[in-house]
């Protein structure tokens, strides 16, 4: 909401011996994932009204967020997008 947040990650290893983020897993963000999945929600949707470029421009100029028009179709084809379109 204010802008970008950094913070540590503990990672932890569970008795079966697999690798956990829990502070990753509470909150939906899956592995290599910059965006907070609110964010890529809003990204699909903005992209369902405006081109990807436009959506990258207005995300730019309007935002913290900045990302490219790639990002912004891949996150659409990842399935993010609620309207159609």
């Amino acid at each position: 909401m204010f802008g970008p947040v950094r913070y540590r990650r503990t990672l932890m290893v569970d008795p079966e011996g697999e690798n956990h983020y829990p502070l990753d897993e509470w909150i939906g963000i899956r592995k290599h994932q910059r965006l907070s999945p609110l964010v890529e929600v809003k990204v699909a949707e903005m992209a369902s009204e405006a081109t990807y470029r436009e959506t990258e421009r207005v995300l730019k100029e309007w935002t913290a967020v900045g990302i490219s028009h790639q990002t912004v179709g891949n996150i659409v084809r990842q399935g993010y997008c609620t309207s159609p379109g």
